[in-house]
Order: structure tokens, then sequence, then C-alpha cells
């Protein structure tokens, strides 16, 4: 049975860390989906105030 626990162990640590990156990648998708939604709009409102100010 000892023989088995550090096995158990690296499969569980494996099955931990996969998971963790798996979060963290959805995480910085969903931030970089919100800075570049954010950046977008902040670029349309210059434009739409600079046609605005040469009309």
């Amino acid at each position: 049975m000892s023989e088995d626990k550090p096995s158990y162990q690296k499969e569980l640590k494996a099955r931990v860390d996969a998971e963790f990156h798996q979060i963290v990648d959805a995480e910085r998708e969903k931030i970089y989906v919100f800075v570049r939604d954010a950046a977008l709009e902040s670029f349309k409102n210059g434009l739409a105030k600079g046609r605005r100010r040469s009309a």
C-alpha cells in the first residue's frame, strides 16, 4: 500500500495542476475579451468624437 501512495499523490497533483491551468486559462480568456471589448469601445467613441468635431 505504501508504494501506491507516491503514485497516487503524483496523479492527484497532476490532476489538480491540470484543473488549475484550465481555470487560469479560462479566466485569462475572460480578461482578454473584456480588455479587447473595452479598447474597441474606447476606439469607437474616439472616432465618433472626432467625426463630431470635424463635421
